[in-house]
């Protein structure tokens, strides 16, 4: 079973449980990339670029030692760019969108990042930012870090997102999970907007039809 994740840990611990129990491998995984930031870039390619080493630093030091993947900057941002997207905590991968394409068995999406993340981009850019949940303000006064999605965006692009998964790899199964929310028991707004979210996502299909 060759298996695809795109979210937060929640989707890697989720894969990382089944595999134990049920075998196959993780080919592809995408960290903390927000699903209207990946549309843009990646899709409708309609978002302004920036590179790479620009963008770390200015907002972070390009490595910290010692630092896990799941906190280290460079690493979670390097993610976020066509060279390395599906490569997150793995020696060998397949880039996320041919990934999708191969037909994989199994794709996991969670959307931690689309609750959660703020955009961090110059100022002007309308459709731009690479975004981060590790805080921080930009030092560098022609960039901002923005508000985190209305929740209506947050569910048209998430919803757009599984669309293109779906046409892409038709014969795949395909899990999404809403954050729970009792992860955020210290943190009332995550709360609220991960209900909101959830509330108003499954009022109709997420796929054009094609899912529940």
């Amino acid at each position: 079973m060759r298996i695809v994740t795109f979210g937060s840990c929640l989707s890697r611990s989720t894969v990382a449980q089944f595999i134990r129990m049920y075998g196959g491998e993780l080919i592809s995984s995408v960290y903390h990339n927000r699903s209207d930031a990946f549309m843009g870039r990646f899709i409708d390619k309609d978002w302004t670029e920036y590179p790479y080493d620009e963008f770390v630093s200015i907002f972070r030091p390009a490595s910290i030692e010692g630092v896990s993947i799941e906190k280290n900057p460079s690493i979670i941002l390097r993610n976020q760019y066509l060279p390395w997207i599906g490569s997150h905590g793995l020696d060998e991968y397949v880039s996320f969108l041919e990934a999708v394409k191969s037909e994989p068995d199994l794709i996991v999406v969670d959307n931690h990042v689309d609750l959660g993340a703020r955009l961090l981009a110059r100022k002007g850019d309308d459709k731009a930012g690479i975004f981060s949940m590790l805080g921080g303000t930009p030092k560098n006064l022609n960039w901002e870090l923005r508000e985190r999605l209305a929740i209506k965006e947050s569910i048209h692009s998430m919803k757009r997102f599984l669309s293109w998964i779906h046409e892409s790899a038709p014969k795949a199964t395909i899990v999404f999970i809403n954050f729970p929310y009792v992860t955020y028991v210290d943190a009332p707004e995550r709360v609220k907007r991960t209900k909101s979210f959830e509330a108003d996502f499954f009022k109709r299909s997420c796929c054009s039809g094609a899912m529940p």
